[in-house]
């Protein structure tokens, strides 16, 4: 399988994790909430927030353009420090984990 295919999986994947534990927004999220200068943006946004509108779009529009991935990808230890404790947010973790593992393989 193609990098491409196994990313968009990915995406897709994520957005359907995010979708089950009800944290999908229908709605865009406001244009200032993209003024940070924090990693995964986390003075103005919620880590499922960050994955909505930041990297799912991010992986998305790599995948169109082919063009190349980050060098690196460390969204799990991220999401393991922000969701310590919520059981249900494990499988989104895992994940993410398997997302890290696959982007730091390809690079």
């Amino acid at each position: 399988m193609s990098i491409y295919k196994e990313m968009t999986g990915f995406a897709q994947r994520i957005e359907q994790e995010i979708r089950k534990l009800g944290h999908w927004q229908e709605t865009e999220i406001e244009d200032s909430a993209f003024d940070s200068e924090r990693d995964f943006f986390t003075d103005t946004m919620t880590l499922y927030q960050w994955l909505q509108f930041v990297l799912v779009p991010t992986i998305l529009e790599i995948v169109k353009n082919k063009g190349k991935f980050p060098g690196n990808s460390n969204v799990a230890a991220h999401a393991v420090r922000e969701w310590d404790g919520v059981l249900e947010a494990k499988p989104l973790i895992d994940l993410l984990t398997a997302f890290d593992h696959y982007v730091n393989k390809i690079t």
